[in-house]
């Protein structure tokens, strides 16, 4: 595996050519759950860390602390980011009503909510993995230390540079919008 940074750049424009093939509509209904999600899971961060850590204890398979115990924790948050991340890109739920914009501009748009949707859910996976100090180094699909960039980046990371209720402020706007159409 490449520069950490380099695949999270990856995975973010393939988010946004996503973007674009479903439309802005679309997208902002997926920007709407996963912002609600972020919210629950920074502004709930010790119980949900409490939670995590009963679970590795009952379980009992790894020892309560070390590479092993992260990995688990990690697995629980991909496994919730992913499974909100699917259920928000299956079917039609959260569609915002409208007439897509045509051309040039309603492209633009969607590459840029699908940037946005990318940089929510990707970011999110690596702030978790860099706050249970990569896991995955585990497996041989990550070295540290960091690359002076990715050590910059991982401060931009939607759970470290947005506080909860900014989370909540955007989910709340974007039901409101589409509650008033």
């Amino acid at each position: 595996m490449g520069p950490i940074e380099i695949v999270w750049g990856s995975l973010i424009i393939l988010f946004a050519f996503i973007g674009l093939v479903r439309g802005f509509l679309r997208e902002i209904g997926v920007t709407t759950v996963m912002a609600f999600l972020l919210f629950l899971l920074t502004f709930f961060q010790k119980q949900f860390a409490a939670g995590l850590n009963a679970l590795v204890t009952t379980v009992g398979l790894v020892p309560v602390d070390g590479t092993q115990a992260n990995l688990v924790r990690f697995a629980v948050y991909a496994i919730l980011i992913g499974l909100f991340a699917f259920i928000s890109y299956q079917g039609e739920t959260l569609t915002f009503e409208g007439r897509p914009i045509s051309g040039l501009l309603g492209m633009v748009l969607s590459l840029i909510i699908g940037l946005w949707n990318g940089y929510l859910i990707i970011g999110s996976l690596w702030h978790y993995m860099h706050v249970l100090n990569y896991p995955i180094s585990m497996w041989g699909l990550f070295q540290q230390p960091l690359s002076p960039v990715a050590q910059v980046m991982v401060t931009l990371l939607p759970p470290a540079l947005i506080p909860a209720f900014g989370f909540l402020a955007i989910a709340a706007f974007l039901i409101f919008m589409r509650v008033i159409k």
